[in-house]
């Protein structure tokens, strides 16, 4: 029996320490852009009129959403949120899972010390609803093993939460379903799941694709599988070194149970050290801890469960033994500061891609700061301030395409006006299905990839305008499919096309895998050197496009969006252009007689340049290129 004193210290004390701790990072806002979009009628989309599933997290968002869609703020509305979930799954874990009293006690220094769980019972992410799940899923394993139907539903929400969770319940699932086997438990089993398959077809319908966008970037990079696995190792060598505590108990945990020779824990355990693999498989993360906290909390739970401290002090000595290894580690999460991170700007990261990404946030989106600076916007992040200087010029008539790798803060708070490129490939279609590059090391959950020439200015101008025409007949496939009419027979058709590696040739692997230095320097020209392009009116609209056609010698397109752009009110023109309208008039003249010259159309160009003589008589220029074409 829990004392009650003793839960309300133990779960006050945590929560105390998670409010203390809050933060958002850069990814969160990928999601809550989807969630903005769909409440504002945009859709399940990142960027608006293109349907790609960047989030990985479909029950998280939709619960963000619903009360996003109340609050109308996002900031404080998402770390409430996660701080009120990850107290109820702790508080499940207190009053439903522990033995006594004593067990709470631990539990609550194991979960208050742990870097990684505390991080991450913030952080926007959707580990605080991962957490409260697996916590019904224990409970009602633990205490009603026999009910098929709740704990595959309660899976399944898991599933829907984040995709991979699905390890940590398979074995459990087996060992519920075994002695009960049949057809019809087999069918309450597939009842239980049918949440998730109506997410599925929804998925192929509306994404025309059954996995997220991120994970054809994150997986489909082309990196092969042990670098991957080193890589892996690597995060949990960096978690071990920032956070000994969290791995610490993971082990221990798994230990105390085969120990106890528990069945009933068995496959929890099991569970627990497939989802670790997988980890250590995928290469782990960018951020140090995040793949820990869902086994931390597991582990916990566990242990909560098998130690037995009725029996023995032991609790005061494992007690002790978590409270020195927590505070003793680099960053313990109760010592907590508003200046957290601020100092570590520089040596964040380690050599192998990993960092503490709390503390390169934390600065600009702790609670803690924000509560001390209450008149200043949160979160501050001068991502989030492009963002907001770019809805403001949407708003205004002027929408713009970005170029840019970090895209959360940037993206939400430029709302859908704002066209996003995501260099990583996570908000972008094509990207994500081209080969990550080689000319640089790789950072797990960052590969970079080359921007196909042509490809920006496709989203600028309208125009299909990428070079390779193998690549731009597979864009062409791609947009089908993510812009077209839903039920269309074309779509369809090129879903199963799409799905089934029908077009994979159009790829030019090693051209994307192994760029040119010219082709290098262009990209990173493009996506760092000029990151923000507004589009431009009707005018610049034609004159640029028409530009791109005249270099690539596409002379009948160029002549013909060049008529596009003389084609418009010049009252309009000199509106919009009133200090160099008749410059930019000229230049657009000269360059459509140059078509008209390379078409063989001489007299057509010769009476365009007589005609903007017409406009402005005192052109040198023109007068110029007038005489070069009436000598032989």
């Amino acid at each position: 029996m829990i004392e009650r004193s003793t839960l309300i210290i133990a779960l006050g004390a945590f929560a105390l320490v998670i409010l203390q701790n809050a933060w958002l990072c850069d990814d969160a806002f990928i999601t809550y852009r989807t969630a903005d979009n769909l409440i504002n009628g945009h859709g399940l989309t990142w960027n608006a009129g293109e349907r790609v599933q960047t989030f990985t997290n479909p029950l998280w968002l939709f619960t963000i959403a619903g009360f996003y869609f109340f609050s109308g703020e996002i900031y404080y509305t998402a770390i409430l949120l996660s701080w009120g979930l990850s107290v109820l799954a702790v508080f499940l874990v207190f009053s439903r899972i522990a033995n006594d009293w004593r067990a709470v006690i631990l539990g609550s220094m194991l979960f208050s010390c742990s870097k990684a769980f505390v991080d991450y019972s913030t952080s926007g992410l959707e580990n605080p609803l991962t957490h409260l799940l697996l916590a019904l899923f224990i409970c009602s394993y633990i205490n009603r093993p026999r009910d098929l139907f709740r704990l595959a539903l309660i899976s399944c929400l898991a599933t829907l939460n984040r995709m991979d969770t699905l390890l940590f319940f398979l074995p459990a699932l087996a060992l519920a379903w075994w002695p009960q086997r049949s057809l019809r438990s087999t069918a309450i089993l597939a009842l239980g799941f049918a949440p998730f398959a109506l997410w599925e077809i929804f998925s192929i319908l509306y994404y025309g694709f059954p996995v997220p966008n991120t994970a054809y970037a994150k997986l489909g990079a082309g990196i092969a599988p042990g670098e991957l696995a080193i890589q892996g190792l690597h995060y949990a060598s960096h978690s071990l070194q920032l956070d000994p505590l969290t791995l610490c108990t993971i082990i221990a945990s798994a230990i105390v149970v085969l120990w106890k020779r528990d069945t009933r824990l068995l496959p929890l355990v099991l569970g627990l050290a497939l989802y670790s693999l997988y980890t250590v498989g995928i290469g782990g993360d960018f951020m140090s801890g995040r793949f820990y906290a869902a086994p931390f909390f597991v582990a916990v739970a566990l242990l909560l469960r098998a130690w037995p401290l009725p029996q023995t002090r032991a609790w005061l000595l494992a007690s002790a033994i978590a409270l020195i290894i927590g505070l003793l580690a680099p960053y313990p999460p109760p010592f907590n500061t508003p200046a957290y991170g601020s100092d570590r700007k520089e040596d964040n990261q380690s050599q192998h891609g990993i960092g503490d990404e709390r503390a390169f946030y934390y600065p600009y989106t702790g609670l803690l700061n924000a509560a001390t600076q209450q008149d200043t916007l949160y979160p501050i992040h001068g991502w989030a301030d492009w963002g907001r200087r770019l809805r403001e010029f949407s708003d205004g008539g002027l929408p713009a395409v970005v170029r840019w790798p970090f895209v959360g803060l940037i993206g939400f708070y430029a709302g859908p006006g704002a066209h996003l490129i995501d260099i990583f490939g996570l908000g972008d279609p094509l990207l994500a299905r081209l080969p990550s590059r080689r000319d640089e090391p790789w950072r797990v959950g960052h590969f970079k990839r080359l921007l196909p020439d042509g490809y920006f200015e496709s989203y600028l101008y309208g125009p299909n305008l990428i070079a390779d025409p193998k690549l731009a007949r597979y864009h062409e496939k791609l947009k089908i499919i993510t812009t077209g009419d839903l039920f269309s027979a074309e779509r369809w058709n090129e879903i199963w096309k799409m799905n089934t590696g029908h077009y994979e040739y159009l790829i030019n692997i090693e051209a994307y895998l192994h760029p040119s230095p010219e082709e290098i320097f262009r990209s990173e020209q493009a996506t760092m050197g000029e990151p923000i392009v507004f589009k431009p009116d009707r005018f610049m609209h034609f004159s640029g496009l028409g530009d791109i056609y005249l270099e690539r010698r596409q002379f009948v397109q160029a002549a013909q969006t060049y008529r596009q752009a003389l084609d418009l009110d010049i009252h309009d023109i000199r509106q919009r252009h009133p200090e160099d309208y008749l410059v930019k008039m000229g230049a657009l003249y000269l360059r459509l007689s140059q078509a008209l010259i390379e078409l063989g159309h001489r007299p057509a160009a010769r009476t365009v340049l007589e005609t903007f003589l017409r406009i402005n008589p005192q052109n040198a220029i023109i007068h110029g290129a007038l005489q070069d074409l009436q000598s032989p």
